[in-house]
Order: C-alpha cells, then structure tokens, then sequence
C-alpha cells in the first residue's frame, strides 16, 4: 500500500517537472528579465554611490547639559528631511536611492565620541538639527579612515 502511495507522488512530481521544463520559454525569458533588471538596478547605484562625497563629523556636547530624549528625538525627525521620493526613471536609469546618513559611537582610549556620516550636500541640514537642540555643541570635520575602503 505504501509503495502505491510513494509511486503516486513520484508520477506526480515527475509530471510536474515535465511539464516545467516543457515550458521554460515561457518562464526562462521573464526570469532572465527580472535577473537583468536587479542587476542593472545594482550596478546604477553602485555607480552612484560612489560619487558621492561623505563628510565625518564629531560632535562634542558638554557633559553638564540636561535635555530629555524629546531633544535627540527632534534631531532625529529633522533628519527625516533627507527623504525623497525616487520616481521610477530616477530609479531604472540613473541608479538614484534614498540618501542615508550614519550615527556612530565609538570608544577610542577609554573616551567616547559620537560621530556622524553624511553625504557633503547634507552637512548645513545636519548642523542646524544639532545646534537646534544643543546650541553649545562643537561640530567639526575629522578624517574619515574608511573614505577610500
């Protein structure tokens, strides 16, 4: 009885797969298309991507200052400025994506720094969030080691 079962489904399966392979040029063309198309896509903003010039900034805020999490919160929806609407030409001919910055971290000898990675043309928006909030903090631009990596 089992066998009759387990030669059933083979006979299904292997029909299934007849008839898939039966059919790939209907299904290879439109497979081929799609795999291009990601390809294409990722190779444009690639190519994008690397021409944009980053900044790192380091920003220094002093110790004494009292805000609440609703200040850093603010900072973060006035970086929501940055978003824009990539329209489909933007997107499958010129390889535009949605700009992005980084918000860093980071523990060197045993002092903390907190750094930012934006594009250059976003450097006045970043600027004005942070010293909306901390008007005594100090921005600089610092060398950013992983510029050419």
């Amino acid at each position: 009885m089992g066998n009759l079962l387990y030669l059933g489904w083979m006979d299904i399966f292997y029909a299934i797969i007849q008839i898939f392979l039966g059919l790939w040029w209907l299904w290879l063309p439109v497979f081929l298309a799609v795999l291009f198309i990601e390809l294409w896509v990722n190779y444009l903003k690639e190519k994008a991507i690397k021409k944009i010039n980053w900044l790192l900034l380091e920003v220094k805020i002093s110790r004494d200052i009292e805000k609440t999490p609703k200040a850093m919160e603010q900072i973060f929806s006035g970086f929501y400025a940055i978003l824009t609407k990539i329209k489909f030409f933007g997107k499958y001919w010129f390889g535009r994506a949605q700009p992005w910055l980084s918000l860093e971290i980071a523990g060197i000898d045993g002092s903390v720094y907190f750094f930012i990675r934006t594009p250059e043309r976003f450097r006045n928006l970043v600027e004005a969030q942070i010293h909306a909030q901390y008007p005594s903090a100090e921005i600089s631009e610092v060398l950013d080691s992983f510029q050419n990596s």
